[in-house]
């Protein structure tokens, strides 16, 4: 056999190209798959960079957001406290004025009686310096006034 006939081996080089046929289209198909490959690393990398610093930035933001909920419980707690505390202030001040206004009706009430019984012994000194100047006419007429009066000054002593 003539090495022209020899059946052709899988290993062998093969036969040589096509004097027509060029080897351009291989060459620009194998730098655009170099070239996709290594875009589709750099693109692989940046995903994986920037879902490593979104779940870091979560997990900071969800402590910052649990602190922030514990701070906003405590002072909902210690505003609860201190509106507990404003409206018992509230209640003693409104008791304290009430027993102000109290004192202050008692206050009037003495006053009028103090007045009542200074008017009462103004009229009665007034009877016995008409007695000591001998006019007992005088004197009865001034008592008679001075009875209604002296009576509500014993009722304001007590007797």
């Amino acid at each position: 056999m003539s090495p022209a006939m020899e059946p052709a081996s899988p290993w062998s080089p093969g036969p040589p190209p096509a004097a027509g046929r060029s080897r351009v289209p291989v060459i620009v198909l194998s730098v655009v798959a170099g070239v996709l490959l290594i875009v589709s690393g750099v693109m692989t990398f940046l995903w994986l960079s920037t879902a490593s610093e979104l779940d870091k930035t979560e997990a900071d933001l969800t402590a910052q957001v649990n602190e922030l909920t514990g701070t906003v419980a405590e002072r909902d707690t210690q505003i609860s406290e201190l509106n507990d505390q404003l409206q018992q202030t509230q209640d003693e001040l409104s008791d304290l004025q009430t027993a102000l206004e109290g004192t202050e009706n008692q206050v009037d009430v003495l006053e009028e009686d103090l007045d009542t019984i200074r008017e009462c012994l103004v009229m009665i000194g007034e009877a016995n310096a008409a007695l000591d100047a001998g006019d007992n006419a005088l004197a009865e007429s001034i008592l008679a006034d001075a009875e209604p009066i002296c009576q509500e000054a014993d009722r304001a002593l007590g007797f």
